[in-house]
């Protein structure tokens, strides 16, 4: 996870939102909880969480089932 987050960072420059007025200003680093928690929204499988059920969106996957749950066991 910590190769992610820099890979994140240093190759690909990923970062933050800028947000006006709030405490942090954005454009920063993406933070590693923010990428951990990425790793478990079902949404990069083609599916959302709907009143507590996942169900398929009408958006294409950016990654297969199979690669989403064997992340999930990793």
């Amino acid at each position: 996870m910590a190769d992610i987050v820099k890979i994140a960072d240093e190759e690909l420059h990923i970062r933050t939102l800028p947000l006006n007025g709030k405490i942090h200003k954005g454009n920063v680093p993406m933070a590693y909880s923010s990428i951990c928690a990425m790793f478990k929204m079902p949404f990069y499988m083609g599916k959302l969480k709907y009143h507590g059920e996942v169900i398929r969106g009408n958006h294409p996957p950016m990654v297969s089932e199979e690669e989403f749950e064997r992340v999930q066991s990793i």
